[in-house]
């Protein structure tokens, strides 16, 4: 994964291909919180956790210290003094940390490629974004459908936790460098990154 500059930026990530991994890492009170989930969504959990504390590690944080909760929005609760996000897709699972003190929102995702076929544009695209989508050759319009979709993603889950606003995906707009929103004047300044790693598409939004 090309991300050397999330290192430069200072911030913490850990990625893992595992489709399952065992959940020797998670305490009994975070694996309450999957116990009645359907076995996929444990295995996400389990994955997206243990990238987590992974990833926290690189921080300095002792893992058999380290309890990952949920907030009553569902959102990660964090150790005092950090910022995170968490995402996984099928055949790949990750999260990014940083300090509060330099950053006050991160949000990342992850999304198979091509998986944005053009019959699903319509519910997430508006029509701005989709003019853009159909300059690009047919045989890259899925490919760049899911790399817009996925930052998308990536920027609900960054605002979120500073704004509490619901988004749908057609309330922003992609504008090839930012988003337009109309939360935007409470976001602080930030930055999007995109990778792409084997089969995946890797987006990054950091503020």
């Amino acid at each position: 994964m090309e991300f050397g500059e999330l290192n430069d930026l200072g911030l913490f990530y850990h990625f893992t291909e595992a489709e399952e991994m065992e959940s020797g890492f998670l305490t009994e009170k975070e694996l309450e919180l999957i116990s009645n989930r359907h076995r996929n969504k444990q295995l996400d959990f389990i994955r997206g956790r243990t990238c987590a504390k992974m990833a926290l590690k690189k921080m300095g944080f002792p893992i058999a210290n380290v309890e990952l909760l949920s907030e009553p929005d569902g959102q990660v609760s964090w150790p005092e003094g950090v910022v995170g996000s968490i995402s996984h897709s099928k055949g790949l699972a990750g999260a990014i940390v940083g300090w509060k003190k330099d950053f006050q929102s991160l949000g990342l995702d992850i999304e198979l490629r091509n998986r944005v076929q053009p019959e699903i544009w319509d519910r997430l695209f508006t029509e701005l974004e989709q003019e853009v989508l159909l300059q690009f050759p047919m045989e890259l319009q899925s490919e760049k459908a899911t790399e817009i979709f996925s930052l998308k993603e990536a920027f609900y889950k960054f605002q979120w936790p500073l704004t509490k606003t619901f988004l749908g995906m057609r309330d922003v707009e992609w504008k090839g460098h930012g988003f337009a929103a109309g939360i935007s004047s409470k976001l602080p300044t930030y930055r999007c990154f995109t990778s792409l790693y084997n089969q995946h598409h890797i987006s990054v939004i950091v503020g």
